[in-house]
């Protein structure tokens, strides 16, 4: 008995001493590998997007060499995209099997990361950032804007999400300027050049097949043809209409200009300009459009989406030969100053967190250090250098037809699911192309097309985080809010509501449900950060 005991107790001490075996950190700088003993992270988040490849049974090649320099084995709990944000909510709200690390989907005003931090959910990482991450100190120091944009209310930081910085980084309306010379017509300058151009591509034939099937406007989904909006000023789309004009917060889905842009669309829509289905089109059949030479106009695209459109090796060229698109940049008049609002510099609507049940928060906040803005930079915004990318004049290129080289198993790199930094070395690397860098006035005239448009963004106003009880409040009032708002603008433009008969009873609907209280809330933290 007295052996068996001695050994047991010899067994309980080896078992001791494995438990004690833990990351040892100092405050400060640190070297690679992150941690000194083999650590695993739960990580919650979508699985791959990418077709036939998964985490969890793919070969994820940047998460691989992100184990290799970190020291990090991320243990991944995934669900499919669609099915995300309500597995997400649901685990959140019960609090239980909660993983170290989530990603967190909701609104761009943050108002969910104030209920997951105010639940007790999700960790403050002021303190974890001020003595273990220095990268990200001095991402916060480049880019002020972008802490500022996910500040909470009381100062803390909880979550990460996109930093975009690039003047680039947003979306345009794209023309197709082979059409517009085929039939004669001036570079579109407003909203009226465009339904004239609109009316001409639906009439005339331009694509040459005989048959009436050309499109004025096509999109992806009814939201994207509310970037239209754009030629009367409005941010209907980034930004969602919260605007700031003269230090006064304004819902442009109440403000005259957005009357006139509603009557314009209405008569677009019984002149054939906008396509029957518009209601629920989907981005497949946007790309249907384009691919076919059916579209002439695309309500929203990547500012920078021309250079690729326009590449000889892409396949929109090889379905439409000769096709040549731009974007369009309206030109201020009387009437209207029009706009471009570029992506929020932090776009927290989907934003990755540490969870108060993570077992190493140190080892997890030096990853998000070195993935954001540190050695893992190059890896999280791009890919592996010199198999899907390569760096020319200090611009990332993509290799073209790198995924020939690899099996299905191992095509999924695995970028885009941590929030990352975009800026115009990422942004305009297209403009490396050979089409372009091979015919010098080619590229002059590209350069000058996407110089015109940066003329007209801005960087989108950032409505401030609101407080526990305001997310409440938002969050009570915007449903039904949002519901009518996009019910009204489809019966609007089909006719099922007068815009002048029913203006003014939209406009106090729109009260009533609460659009005046959220801006009084956007207004106090606009003053907030404005003494």
């Amino acid at each position: 008995m007295k052996k068996i005991l001695v050994i047991a107790l010899a067994m309980m001490l080896a078992l001791s001493t494995v438990a004690m075996a833990e990351n040892t950190y100092e405050k400060g700088d640190y070297t690679l590998p992150i941690v000194s003993e083999p650590t695993e992270l739960i990580w919650m988040g979508r699985d791959s997007e990418s077709a036939g490849t998964s985490f969890l049974n793919g070969n994820a090649l940047v998460w691989n060499e992100i184990q290799k320099q970190t020291g990090i084995t991320i243990k991944w709990d995934v669900v499919p995209n669609g099915e995300y944000q309500q597995v997400m909510e649901l685990r959140m709200a019960s609090m239980n099997d909660i993983p170290d690390i989530v990603c967190l989907q909701g609104t761009a005003d943050g108002a969910h990361l104030v209920r997951y931090y105010n639940d007790g959910i999700i960790e403050n990482l002021t303190d974890l950032i001020n003595d273990y991450a220095p990268n990200i100190q001095r991402l916060f120091a480049d880019y002020p804007a972008y802490k500022s944009g996910i500040t909470m209310p009381d100062g803390a930081i909880v979550a990460f999400g996109d930093a975009n910085v690039s003047n680039h980084r947003g979306n345009a309306v794209q023309i197709r300027k082979d059409w517009l010379d085929l039939l004669g017509l001036d570079e579109v300058k407003n909203a009226d050049d465009l339904y004239a151009a609109a009316k001409a591509f639906v009439s005339s034939d331009p694509n040459g097949n005989g048959n009436a099937d050309e499109y004025g406007f096509v999109a992806g989904s009814l939201y994207e043809y509310k970037q239209l909006g754009s030629a009367f000023g409005l941010s209907l789309c980034t930004g969602s209409g919260w605007v700031v004009h003269d230090g006064t917060v304004v819902y442009e889905w109440t403000s005259d200009d957005y009357k006139d842009f509603l009557t314009w669309m209405h008569n677009a829509y019984l002149d054939g300009l906008i396509p029957k289905d518009f209601q629920s089109v989907d981005g497949t059949t946007k790309d249907s459009r384009i691919a076919t030479g059916t579209a002439g106009i695309v309500c929203r695209q990547g500012i920078t989406q021309m250079v690729d459109w326009n590449n000889p090796t892409n396949s929109v060229q090889s379905n439409t030969p000769g096709a040549v698109w731009m974007p369009v940049a309206f030109v201020a008049d009387d009437n209207y100053t029009p706009c471009y609002p570029l992506e929020l510099t932090a776009s927290i609507w989907r934003s990755y967190a540490i969870t108060t049940d993570c077992s190493d928060k140190i080892a997890a906040i030096r990853l998000f250090d070195y993935m954001l803005y540190g050695e893992g930079y190059g890896l999280n915004t791009c890919g592996i250098e010199g198999l899907n990318y390569r760096m020319k004049d200090g611009f990332v290129v993509n290799i073209p037809n790198w995924q020939e080289t690899l099996d299905d198993a191992s095509a999924f790199i695995g970028t885009n699911y941590f929030a990352r930094l975009t800026a115009d070395d990422r942004q305009m690397a297209g403009l490396l192309a050979d089409y372009l860098t091979e015919d010098e006035a080619k590229k002059a005239w590209t350069m000058q097309c996407l110089d015109n448009v940066v003329d007209i963004t801005y960087v989108t106003w950032q409505t401030p985080i609101p407080t526990n009880e305001q997310a409440v409040e938002i969050s009570n009032l915007s449903g039904d809010l949002d519901t009518y708002r996009d019910e009204a603008f489809v019966k609007f433009i089909i006719g099922d509501m007068d815009i002048e008969a029913q203006w003014d009873s939209y406009v106090a609907n729109m009260e009533s449900l609460g659009c005046n209280i959220i801006r009084d809330i956007y207004q106090q933290g606009y003053d907030a950060q404005n003494p």
